[in-house]
């Protein structure tokens, strides 16, 4: 009988043919969707940060792609869908319809915000979209997935900002977290994924954030709000390619976005972190 050949390490997911990767991992998210959380003692408590907080998460949309006209449609009862399971852990849960590509629905929503709380503690820009997770250069780049993109990571980011920005301002202080990704970094340090440009759209779109993240950090430099963007690492919550061994759990990367968002008066801000620590 002849011997059997030695395991091999498994192959990371910018090399694993489509068949070879795992079913996708079904998960309770809902793109343009925000939930307002009235949260107690649930954060370090700085000297000039209050007890009690307010923070509005976007919720990003499933990572399967949409068609490029409506990439971020609201589905409000996959957000409801988690409400009942963090008022069981004792928060007071508000789902907040929000449509990123529609101004109106932003201002409506800041409106909503302005009467029922009157300050804002903590942004968190969660929602994204990888329209084009099969394209490998921006030479086959389809504009239209493109502009979807950017349609949510950046203008919908910017948008929703500028519009909740009074009141961030009226917290006592505030920060904002923005969620970027690990392929923005194809384009700012040439980390090789594989191919000359894994996911153009996504891509392009995140590395501009990170920009953003970088203008709105100095604008509000004489300000008590922070502004940071936070790269999670892969995260096992993939239908675009499935999840890999190494992938952090969405807990485990959730506590990088805590990290940003709890950040003493003394903190960075204007930066990109991974592990709370800066991105080169």
């Amino acid at each position: 009988m002849a011997a059997a050949d030695p395991p091999t390490a498994p192959k990371p997911w910018h090399a694993r043919p489509a068949r070879h990767r795992r079913p996708p991992t079904t998960h309770p998210s809902a793109a343009g969707q925000g939930h307002l959380r009235h949260d107690a003692q649930d954060r370090p408590d700085h000297r000039d940060q209050p007890r009690g907080r307010t923070r509005l998460r976007r919720r990003p949309p499933p990572g399967r792609a949409r068609p490029p006209r409506d990439p971020h449609r609201a589905r409000p009862r996959r957000a409801r869908a988690a409400d009942p399971q963090l008022r069981q852990e004792g928060h007071a849960v508000t789902t907040l319809p929000l449509d990123l590509a529609d101004r109106a629905s932003i201002d409506a929503a800041a409106d909503r915000l302005t009467r029922e709380c009157g300050h804002l503690d903590v942004l968190v820009n969660n929602a994204g979209t990888m329209p084009d997770f099969g394209t490998l250069s921006a030479l086959d780049a389809d504009t239209d997935q493109v502009r979807a993109a950017m349609e949510v990571s950046l203008l919908g980011t910017w948008a929703l900002t500028q519009a909740l920005l009074p009141l961030l301002t009226a917290a006592p202080v505030a920060r904002i977290v923005n969620v970027s990704s690990l392929c923005a970094q194809q384009i700012a340090a040439g980390l090789d994924l594989g191919a000359p440009l894994r996911s153009p759209a996504h891509s392009m779109a995140k590395y501009t954030l990170n920009a953003l993240t970088a203008v709105l950090g100095r604008a509000l430099a004489d300000t008590r709000i922070l502004v940071n963007a936070v790269d999670p690492g892969n995260i096992a919550t993939h239908p675009e390619r499935g999840d890999d061994d190494n992938d952090r759990s969405a807990a485990e990367s959730a506590l990088d976005i805590v990290w940003a968002a709890t950040l003493g008066p003394d903190g960075p801000t204007g930066g990109l972190f991974r592990h709370g620590r800066p991105v080169a």
